[in-house]
């Protein structure tokens, strides 16, 4: 009896340690329709392969990761009103389906990306390769935009972040591009700490002067004035990479290209833009509205997927006129 319950027992070790052997392979190929396995071999759905880094874990083994698709993500619960006063940093991202993040990303993230950031007043989605946030998303409500806390401008590097995987703040000194606030900080400094989190260097990419302190600083002057008129926003910013880019510092990558999406979650319809890297004036703002359905093609990514697929076919496709 003492002969058979030792083999039970490291039969039962040994299945424990193939299950927790697995790589975790849900942020590889994000833009590419997620992971399937092709010929035996793990690769990304629309056929190409896997990221260097993603076959270093081991995920192009098929049978050897734990792929989860964006088919086989569980839809979370919609809850828009939620506010939580849960601010802890979340350190590795966590299944998108349990992902909420203070009501930030009530109507699901778009894409699981490297690593998923909660802060108070707002998440991200960090890309690793780029060592730049591919998409942040931030909740706005009057109360939430109309709160002043003074500007401190002390950047910071996340420490939350894997050291390999960080921006610093060398790596933008000389670069001659601004350190352009995905969410900025006038947006979110409803309390000092919201405020203080976004100067940290993942709501942070290179941006050209003549856009982060002129078209862009409007943008979010624009969103600000029209959560006071419609009471609440739900809003992804984020980049793209359309051709070749610059590379600046220790390979933090310079999109060609930036986005907003703003979801009116009262009126249920939708205005997206799609910028340009270059100069660009208050002016030009309304020469690069798009649709939703645009900027998710461009983007490979899927804004507001936890909608009812009705009222998300029909805010995504229209064109809006400048709100």
């Amino acid at each position: 009896m003492k002969k058979r319950s030792l083999l039970f027992l490291i039969l039962f070790i040994f299945s424990l340690t193939a299950q927790t052997s697995h790589a975790d392979c849900r942020g590889c190929c994000s833009r590419h329709g997620g992971v399937a396995c092709i010929d035996n071999i793990t690769k990304c759905r629309d056929g190409s392969d896997l990221s260097s880094k993603c076959r270093a874990k081991g995920c192009n083994k098929c049978g050897a990761s734990l792929v989860q698709t964006p088919q086989e993500t569980a839809k979370a619960p919609i809850a828009e009103d939620t506010t939580s006063s849960n601010t802890e940093n979340v350190a590795a991202a966590p299944p998108s389906s349990q992902f909420y993040c203070n009501g930030h990303v009530a109507f699901g993230i778009p894409s699981p990306e490297d690593q998923l950031l909660c802060r108070e007043g707002y998440a991200v989605g960090y890309d690793y390769d780029k060592k730049i946030p591919a998409w942040v998303a931030y909740r706005l409500t009057p109360a939430s935009v109309n709160q002043k806390f003074e500007r401190s401008n002390k950047f910071k590097e996340d420490t939350d972040i894997p050291p390999e995987y960080r921006s610093t703040l060398s790596d933008y000194r000389g670069s001659g591009y601004d350190r352009g606030h995905m969410v900025a900080s006038a947006t979110v400094d409803s309390s000092h700490n919201a405020m203080m989190e976004s100067f940290l260097l993942s709501n942070i990419t290179p941006q050209l002067p003549g856009l982060n302190r002129q078209g862009w600083r409007y943008l979010e002057s624009y969103i600000r004035d029209w959560t006071n008129e419609r009471t609440r926003l739900y809003v992804v910013t984020g980049v793209l990479f359309e051709g070749d880019h610059p590379v600046i510092g220790n390979g933090v990558h310079v999109p060609t290209h930036f986005y907003k999406v703003v979801y009116d979650a009262v009126s249920q319809d939708a205005i997206a833009f799609i910028i340009p890297h270059g100069k660009i004036s208050k002016a030009d703002l309304p020469g690069f509205i798009v649709s939703v359905d645009e900027v998710e093609m461009r983007s490979g990514l899927d804004f507001n997927n936890l909608l009812d697929n009705a009222i998300e076919d029909d805010i995504e496709d229209d064109v809006e006129d400048m709100w």
